[in-house]
């Protein structure tokens, strides 16, 4: 009672401060390479993107949740399962097996790689962009006609 009280409430602040919205499952949508930003603010990410990103084309949706948790638990289900068969899944966000299960993810895409286990900075408290950035680079050598998502955190 309480959490849809909660959420009742939320949707009611967020159509104040934002009008009416529908957020977008970014799963369903058409893409060969999705790349998140997890934490990072549109408008800063906006201002410098071009520096590293000539291709392509940037988009801002609103999101279906405020937190990692909340979006992975939305964009997650039996719907988009059958849409990731042919998909590798680079996550630097241990969060996201925290809430689906490694397990679950493993059968999910046809590659699951949990960055994380293996580059998080204990001084940092994350994973470091360069890192995820490599791995990416590697697996997509050997994978390049493949769909992607890079869960940067």
């Amino acid at each position: 009672m309480m959490k849809k009280l909660y959420n009742f409430m939320m949707e009611q602040i967020s159509r104040l401060v934002f009008g009416n919205f529908e957020s977008q499952n970014m799963l369903t949508m058409g893409w060969d390479h999705l790349i998140v930003l997890d934490a990072c603010r549109f408008d800063v990410f906006q201002r410098v993107y071009k520096e590293f990103f000539t291709n392509g084309q940037l988009k801002s949706i609103l999101s279906p949740g405020s937190s990692t948790m909340e979006v992975v638990k939305k964009i997650f289900n039996d719907d988009t399962k059958a849409l990731l068969r042919d998909v590798i899944f680079i996550n630097s966000n241990p969060v996201i097996d925290n809430t689906l299960g490694t397990s679950t993810l493993k059968e999910t895409f046809h590659k699951y790689i949990p960055v994380w286990k293996k580059y998080w900075d204990w001084e940092i408290g994350t994973v470091k962009p360069e890192n995820v950035y490599k791995v990416s680079l590697k697996i997509f050598i050997n994978y390049p006609n493949k769909r992607f998502i890079i869960w940067f955190l």
